[in-house]
């Protein structure tokens, strides 16, 4: 209504002349009545809705097709962006999961090297071991190579190896003071472990008084006052090295010269010799070694 009152207006402000309207819906040649060219405008107005309405008609429907297109694409690319979504989800889950095995493997591989580390501390500290040990052996072996050269050796239980003879002497040499020969040979018989600072597990009947020979192998004229070496035989005897109370004086042996003698060793000279058996001399213990 609006644009036919426009019309109206314009053709009311022009000089009716000539009136062209498209398509020969009104045609006028010279001077038109205003009811005619009214009726005409009024047509040409209707034609034009009706062309509107076409194109709006046609509009929508060219519309509609590009829409659902549209809407199709746009659904399918959601339906992709959907798709992806659950992919990255599932390639994060799997991310998320391959993490924690891989955390839970950093773990273990950090308590395996916690308990590698302990056992090479553990290793260290046994080498320490070893290493001392060895040393204390190799110390042990050189004493023991030292000692095999030397004559007297300490047993360390109360008791000295004479590796010349072989047999086993009393580190005390004056445990038993002086006696005359018989109560010599009764004592030195009745010797064991527990008596004169013995650990040797020595028994009753183990022990006697040395023979002649054994005396002069022990004896060292080079020597007076004792006549004895020392342990390795470098020199004269001193208190401690090997034994301890040795008397420059006469000890008895197990030798008897008569049935009223019997043989002593002489520490005061270096020699042997005979003596009444009811005097006294001191006493010094063997047995045979082991």
């Amino acid at each position: 209504m609006m644009m036919m009152k426009k019309i109206v207006f314009l053709v009311l402000l022009m000089p009716l002349t000539v009136v062209w309207a498209e398509g020969g819906l009104c045609r006028f040649e010279g001077v038109v009545g205003t009811e005619e060219f009214i009726a005409c405008m009024k047509a040409v107005y209707e034609q034009l809705q009706t062309q509107q309405a076409k194109i709006q008609w046609l509009e929508e429907k060219n519309k509609a097709p590009q829409k659902k297109a549209q809407q199709a694409k746009i659904q399918g690319l959601e339906e992709k962006n959907k798709a992806s979504q659950q992919q990255i989800q599932a390639q994060q889950a799997k991310i998320q999961e391959i993490e924690e095995k891989n955390k839970a493997l950093q773990q273990r591989i950090q308590t395996q090297q916690a308990k590698i580390q302990e056992i090479e501390e553990k290793n260290k500290a046994l080498q320490q071991r070893i290493q001392t040990q060895q040393h204390k052996i190799q110390s042990l072996e050189e004493k023991i190579q030292a000692l095999r050269f030397f004559r007297y050796v300490d047993n360390g239980d109360g008791t000295v190896k004479d590796n010349k003879t072989g047999i086993i002497w009393m580190k005390n040499a004056n445990c038993a003071g002086e006696k005359n020969w018989i109560e010599a040979k009764q004592w030195a018989a009745n010797l064991r472990q527990g008596q004169c600072e013995l650990r040797d597990s020595s028994q009753k009947g183990d022990w006697r008084l040395p023979t002649k020979v054994e005396w002069e192998a022990m004896l060292d004229n080079k020597y007076k006052k004792p006549a004895l070496s020392n342990a390795d035989e470098t020199g004269q005897w001193t208190e401690g090295n090997a034994f301890t109370g040795v008397k420059s004086y006469w000890y008895w042996s197990s030798t008897s010269y008569s049935s009223s003698s019997a043989w002593y060793a002489n520490f005061y000279g270096g020699d042997v010799g005979k003596y009444g058996n009811t005097f006294k001399n001191y006493v010094w213990a063997v047995r045979v070694g082991n």
